[in-house]
């Protein structure tokens, strides 16, 4: 009885705050013919949050049908019943139940009610900003005692907020709701607050954070995933990135008669997008018919209904596409949903091909180019008549959206390569991929004549390479991209020459040079056969297979120069020269470090006896030795011990005949203790100024 007691009497507060799981522990013991009807209403919750709609609605409507019911027990069976219809997108009988629950005594039931009739309101021809104000003041007065109630409040406020094109600020209530809901049992509401970030991060173009997002639901990791959530981060795919990616997601979503009106609702307008940029006019009408009719619940949708409408009439060149377009704009601007507004009017702009139509771009850009995105396969066949402003302001948008643009692109290039599609071959050069370059290079060809494009794919060829890294201390092996390359697979004159332009300035050298250092003893025809052949096979060890109009450019050679893309091709020795060139005076600890890390070794010791190679070596392992000198002398004099002993160790790694840094290790151990560490250290020192310098070392003693 006590636990009745308790928990009959706290179910305000465990409706309030969402501690639905915690409450059905300690009903469980209680034989379910001894529970109260208010016991129901937190059963039914569960059910919700299990995607039982129709169970959860049955429970709370039971509960609300119980002679001599508990008032309190009442309004919430009110509010279970007004909060399910809503979710279940049934405005006329969520609007019957706000209208019972506003007659309640509690204030904050009385402001949930009168916020949900503005809601079914919003989702029709309601105003926007009255809604955002009503939810702004609850937040300001619902405190901790009911933070589900706050959660709510927060992700429909958010919601509203992306409506209005104000993604920014839904971002931040959303986080504000997320935090609420972590405290609480409500599982899809945390769901879909979380998944609800997808489409405003993905709005912003920040899409690498909505994939890790879409990615964390699909595939569904554990537990029940609303459809509605399923639907939203299809249409994210779809509307910004990829749509293969759309489908297979908006594949898992049950079967249309399991789905809620709201759910319908949504995944008629989402699927009906899809199949208009696919060009499949026919399908896309007979998904919009699939709309339930009645009063939807979804703030925006009736603005999102209409400019989808347009979308479709626009895309397919109905005649009265632009009037469609301009009454969707009309609707939106009413409604305050702004997102849907900006939208519709770059559509009625399209549809007129108005000189209006750079205008609208820019509007279109107000806080991010995604309502470019949005219609992206509408702008890629006008990008030619744009200004410069309107054009680069696509751009801006193609770059936060590429995979969209990309799809755009690709459809418009194939379906209309005797147009010469220079605008269109340029922005897919900035976004494209590796499949993009062979199909931009034969445009380019076809565009020789006129030189406008003619370098078309070059740019991208270049940005997207894989970049060779040649470890040049030691002994020499490529790494090109995944691939590692060990230079004794390699032509020992392609791996010459390589180096060779490795230790020139620039990369670079004359091709008499080259000639000189390689063939010195050939004839010189014979020897500039020689260079041809190896240039042959090195483009193609750079690049497997090789094609002239598709390379990015690794090796060059004209009739004077040959030289290696430095943006292209690094390789540890000239990191190292790079290093020491650019060492502060004095040097600092850090910089030293820096070079300690990257130096490996002497240049190149599969040529070691080659004279081209020796002065770059001996230079390079010079000035190593004397920057570590000196930072280990400058360590033992300061008292960084430890930082010196490190630095003479790896040192000494490298070239254990360094005498002058083994003297300061030596110093370095007896100042600070290690003997051991000395004895051993100078055994070695020993025995090298005996055995090669025919020398009597200092004792120990004297260091």
């Amino acid at each position: 009885e006590a636990m009745l007691t308790v928990v009959g009497g706290a179910i305000p507060t465990i409706m309030g705050n969402g501690q639905y799981a915690l409450a059905q522990g300690f009903m469980a013991p209680i034989p379910a013919d001894q529970r109260p009807p208010g016991f129901d209403l937190i059963l039914s919750r569960m059910d919700m949050q299990h995607g039982d709609f129709e169970a959860a609605i049955t429970a709370s409507q039971s509960v609300l049908d119980t002679p001599d019911l508990d008032p309190v027990q009442r309004d919430h069976a009110l509010l279970n019943l007004l909060t399910l219809h809503l979710n279940n997108g049934d405005g006329e009988r969520a609007l019957n139940f706000a209208h019972l629950l506003a007659e309640t005594s509690d204030p904050s039931l009385q402001d949930i009610a009168e916020a949900s009739e503005l809601i079914v309101a919003s989702a029709t021809n309601g105003n926007l900003d009255v809604l955002v104000k009503r939810l702004q003041s609850m937040v300001r007065r619902q405190g901790s005692d009911r933070v589900h109630h706050l959660g709510v409040t927060l992700f429909n406020l958010a919601w509203c907020l992306g409506v209005q094109d104000r993604n920014h600020d839904a971002l931040r209530e959303l986080d504000k709701a997320i935090e609420a809901f972590d405290s609480s049992s409500a599982g899809i509401e945390l769901a879909a607050s979380r998944a609800l970030r997808a489409p405003l991060l993905a709005r912003l173009g920040r899409m690498d954070e909505a994939n890790r997002i879409i990615q964390s639901f699909v595939p569904p990791s554990q537990g029940f995933i609303e459809n509605e959530v399923l639907i939203e981060l299809g249409a994210v795919h779809d509307n910004f990135g990829s749509g293969e990616r759309a489908l297979s997601i908006l594949s898992q979503v049950g079967p249309l008669d399991a789905l809620s009106l709201a759910e319908q609702r949504l995944l008629a307008m989402t699927k009906c997008r899809w199949h208009v940029r696919r060009g499949e006019f026919e399908l896309a009408e007979m998904q919009l018919g699939r709309f339930p009719r009645g009063l939807a619940t979804t703030p925006g949708s009736g603005a999102e209904q209409r400019t989808t409408r347009a979308y479709l009439a626009v895309s397919r060149g109905d005649a009265d596409g632009s009037r469609v377009a301009a009454e969707a704009a009309g609707f939106a601007q009413l409604q305050g949903a702004r997102s849907w507004r900006r939208v519709a009017e770059l559509l009625d702009a399209i549809s007129t091909k108005s000189t209006d139509l750079n205008g609208a771009i820019a509007n279109g850009a107000v806080e991010a180019g995604w309502h470019l995105t949005f219609v992206a396969e509408l702008l890629v066949p006008l990008l030619g008549s744009l200004d410069d402003d309107a054009r680069n302001t696509v751009h801006i948008a193609a770059r936060d959206h590429p995979e969209r643009w990309r799809r755009a692109l690709r459809t418009h290039l194939d379906a209309h390569p005797e147009r010469s599609p220079v605008e269109q071959a340029r922005l897919l050069e900035e976004i494209g991929e590796r499949i993009d370059i062979r199909p931009l290079r034969t445009l380019a060809r076809s565009l020789r004549r006129s030189h406008d494009g003619a370098e078309l794919g070059r740019q991208l060829a270049r940005r997207l390479a894989d970049r060779i890294w040649i470890e040049d201390q030691g002994r020499t092996a490529l790494e090109i991209g995944p691939r590692r390359i060990p230079g004794s697979s390699v032509r020992r004159k392609v791996l010459a020459l390589t180096c060779f332009l490795l230790s020139r300035v620039d990369l670079s050298a004359t091709r008499d040079q080259v000639l000189e250092a390689l063939w010195p003893d050939l004839d010189p025809g014979l020897a500039l056969n020689s260079l041809n052949q190896t240039l042959y096979f090195l483009r193609r060890v750079f690049e497997d297979p090789y094609s002239d109009d598709l390379s990015p450019g690794y090796v060059w050679h004209d009739s004077d120069v040959i030289w290696l893309d430095p943006e292209l091709v690094d390789s540890r020795s000239i990191r190292c020269q790079s290093l020491i060139q650019s060492l502060s005076t004095p040097r600092s600890p850090d910089e030293v470090e820096a070079l300690v890390s990257t130096y490996r070794g002497r240049f190149a010791l599969d040529f070691e006896y080659e004279e081209w190679s020796a002065g770059y070596r001996d230079s390079l392992h010079a000035s190593y030795l004397e920057i570590v000198e000196r930072a280990v002398h400058d360590d033992l004099a300061t008292g960084h011990y430890d930082r010196g002993i490190s630095v003479a160790r790896r040192a000494l790694t490298v070239d254990p005949d360094a005498e002058q840094i083994e003297v300061s290790l030596l110093r370095l151990y007896r100042v600070t203790g290690a003997h051991s560490a000395a004895a051993e250290q100078y055994a070695h020192y020993a025995a090298v100024m005996r055995n090669e310098l025919g020398l009597e070392p200092p004792a120990l003693e004297t260091f």
